[in-house]
């Protein structure tokens, strides 16, 4: 019985001291998982208050309940008890446009969660405005899902979105420009890469930028190929000078072509040079310009050159002349009995018939020259130097002389009149020797009036240099008469 007693107590020890040890390892367990929260707890009130993001919780009124530094200095306060004194509600407080708040509300209410809300905000100290952009859910009852509260951030994206206006300001912009702004980098080692290029480059050149920019090379390729080599030639003298690229040109636009004009400003850079610059469409001021060089050189009733015209391109023939050693020819053209037409018709019959010189004309002078209108009834024709052997020069425009003299012969008809006519062709031949085209021009007239004041109809040629021979012998005969004057 005694032993059984001892059993039994030493039982109760053995038990008395298992309940001990557990109590003992469930209070340091407890004391230790306590220190593990308590130091949890420590590092996120540490990680909440030094967020660099504005972070607040708030009752379902908009009433803030905690909010972190950062939420404060949002705000314009140092602290979040100095933003909790000053209003209870900063958040709903803050918006510019007041309905932001009721909008936000809502959609945290209807889906429980809003993510990048942005607006237009005040700072609750000083009246700043800025832009933020706000996230947020929406907390509930376990059991009933009544609404409890709402956490959220803020950050404060005014940076981000005054650079989103000026960059929506600059696209604006650039779209309404009457031409397109371009950035490109050629490199030290002759690569090109595109930065930048406006939208105007659409609608003014035709390319798509749908893939991206497009190469340089597929712009060089839509330059009108006629114009390709001035283009190059232009921008590489640009860029050795280091000096700004200036420069006309045509593109192809479907059918037509355009005029451009590109202006563009050199930057060294670390590997290369970057091009800023701008091309506009000039077509209407080349219309205008073209328009204006045909007023001024065209003849306005027959759209042949004018006497302006003629003496530059003869000008022009007579360098080639002393260039090359070649020979040239001027055939000057006067209409026999025009006046007779305008005194029996009118001046509207004389016009139509000009008209209709002027086309047979072009149509015998063809590829060889070219003809011009100096006067009433007077024409030109310029032959460029073609030949280098005077007698088959001579050969050759006396033999379109002639056609052009046949074809004044032929019949016009002018609406119901049917008018016969004839001119008198003079020929003037030029190597290069000559002094100017007015002596040309003289020449030529001396010959046509020679064959006018022989009844017209037919061709007379003086050549330069029988007349400087001329000349030369009637100047001897004149000094040898004096000299026997004076004696």
């Amino acid at each position: 019985m005694l032993e059984t007693v001892a059993e039994i107590h030493g039982w109760l020890d053995g038990a008395m001291l298992a309940v001990v040890a557990c109590s003992v390892a469930g209070a340091v367990y407890f004391q230790r998982r306590h220190a593990a929260v308590a130091d949890e707890l420590s590092r996120s009130r540490f990680l909440f208050e030094n967020l660099a993001e504005g972070v607040y919780r708030a009752l379902p009124d908009g009433r803030h309940i905690r909010t972190n530094t950062a939420m404060a200095r949002l705000q314009g306060y140092a602290s979040s008890q100095a933003v909790m004194h000053a209003s209870p509600r900063p958040s709903v407080e803050c918006y510019v446009d007041p309905t932001r708040g009721a909008q936000f509300r809502e959609l945290l209410f209807r889906d429980g969660t809003v993510t990048d809300f942005v607006s237009q905000a005040y700072r609750h100290r000083t009246g700043e405005r800025i832009w933020i952009s706000e996230s947020a859910r929406l907390i509930r009852h376990r059991r009933t899902g009544a609404p409890l509260c709402y956490e959220g951030t803020v950050r404060d994206v005014t940076e981000t979105m005054q650079r989103l206006n000026l960059e929506e300001r600059f696209t604006k912009l650039t779209s309404h420009l009457p031409g397109g702004l371009f950035q490109f980098k050629r490199g030290h080692d002759g690569s090109f890469d595109v930065a930048y290029i406006s939208d105007g480059f659409v609608s003014m050149t035709g390319l798509s930028f749908e893939r991206g920019y497009p190469s340089p090379h597929r712009f060089f390729e839509i330059v009108v190929e006629k114009d390709r080599p001035r283009f190059l030639e232009s921008f590489h003298r640009a860029r050795k000078g280091a000096r700004p690229w200036e420069h006309e040109f045509r593109i192809e636009h479907g059918e037509t072509f355009r005029w451009l004009r590109v202006l563009a400003t050199p930057e060294p850079v670390g590997d290369g040079i970057m091009w800023h610059g701008y091309v506009t469409d000039i077509s209407l001021r080349k219309a205008q310009e073209m328009e204006i060089r045909r007023l001024a050189y065209r003849d306005p009733l027959t759209d042949l050159a004018n006497r302006r015209a003629l003496i530059y391109d003869t000008r022009k023939a007579l360098q080639a002349c002393r260039r090359d050693g070649n020979c040239g020819a001027l055939v000057y053209v006067d209409l026999d009995n025009f006046k007779g037409l305008n005194d029996r018709h009118g001046h509207e019959a004389g016009d139509r018939y000009l008209k209709q010189v002027a086309e047979r004309l072009t149509a015998v002078v063809g590829d060889a020259g070219s003809v011009a209108r100096i006067g009433g009834d007077e024409f030109v024709a310029l032959l460029p130097a073609e030949a280098e052997d005077r007698t088959r020069a001579l050969t050759d425009t006396l033999s379109l002389a002639e056609r052009m003299a046949a074809e004044m012969a032929r019949p016009f008809q002018i609406g119901s009149i049917a008018h016969q006519a004839s001119a008198s062709v003079g020929v003037a031949m030029f190597d290069g020797t000559d002094t100017s085209v007015d002596a040309l021009l003289k020449e030529a007239d001396q010959a046509m009036y020679d064959i006018k004041a022989a009844g017209g109809n037919g061709v007379g040629v003086i050549d330069a240099r029988r007349l400087q021979a001329l000349g030369t012998q009637m100047r001897d005969h004149a000094a040898e008469r004096d000299s026997r004057l004076r004696a």
